[in-house]
């Protein structure tokens, strides 16, 4: 699988940053997103990288690298897997402004001691960062992405509906969809992206 990560995937800023959640402190690369940003019939399966801190989730749908010359031989992953979040935005935020200088992450020694290297692409590789992948195990997004339903008056944090707004516009969506089943149920956040690609951020209700 040669996976694509650009600044729209750098939902680093939904991780944990609570040092005692160790699992939270990690972003989870799902090579199938099924049930994460399509709907239940669509049979469109892109990989998606999914980040949460327990109040609010955010999942990126990932494109696929077709082959450039000189680029590094990837691994083809077949289990979910993590990466630490703090050194996944260090590197996200090395990478090229340019649109057209994505970036690749292959991964290597997945039996043991396994680690992904992230790699800057215009070409050819301009670099590598080495990023080691975590012990701990990632929840299962899957658990509380909400049903579609009637929709209903809710309660959000501001900041977080900020935050949602702000990384639309930086992936270049004019507008997002927010679907809420009843007052208790996450409140479910679609925008999709100029090249198509789906995005979904879950934020956990609050009281009106």
């Amino acid at each position: 699988m040669k996976i694509q990560i650009d600044r729209c995937a750098d939902i680093t800023a939904f991780a944990s940053k609570d040092v005692t959640r160790l699992n939270l402190l990690s972003v989870q690369v799902e090579p199938d997103s099924s049930g994460l940003t399509r709907e239940p019939w669509d049979k469109a399966r892109p990989a998606a990288i999914v980040a949460t801190d327990g109040h609010r989730l955010a999942v990126v749908e990932l494109g696929q690298l077709n082959p450039i010359a000189g680029e590094l031989e990837l691994a083809d992953p077949v289990d979910p897997f993590g990466l630490p979040a703090a050194e996944l935005r260090t590197a996200i935020r090395g990478l090229p402004k340019s649109k057209g200088a994505p970036s690749v992450l292959a991964l290597t020694s997945l039996n043991g001691g396994a680690r992904a290297e992230f790699a800057s692409v215009n070409g050819a590789v301009a670099g590598t960062a080495v990023l080691t992948i975590p012990e701990t195990k990632f929840p299962d997004a899957r658990q509380v992405m909400p049903s579609t339903g009637p929709t209903v008056a809710f309660g959000v944090n501001p900041q977080y509906l900020a935050d949602v707004c702000a990384h639309a516009k930086a992936c270049g969506s004019d507008k997002i969809e927010i679907r809420v089943i009843d007052p208790l149920s996450p409140i479910d956040i679609h925008f999709t992206m100029e090249d198509g690609r789906k995005v979904r951020h879950i934020i956990m209700p609050q009281r009106l």
